[in-house]
């Protein structure tokens, strides 16, 4: 029993790190995202100050 206690121990970090790393891929991949639309809107902003 004692053998099982410690690779659930050694287990449980492993999966937080998992998960962590998972929402920073995706936090990063929305930061890309967001700057992908924002250069879209400036680009589409300075398009209309140019047919004015």
């Amino acid at each position: 029993k004692s053998i099982q206690d410690k690779t659930e121990i050694k287990e449980i970090p492993r999966v937080k790190e998992v998960k962590e790393t998972k929402l920073l891929i995706n936090k990063k991949r929305q930061q890309k995202e967001d700057n992908t639309e924002e250069k879209t809107n400036q680009d589409f902003t300075s398009n209309l100050r140019l047919t004015e």
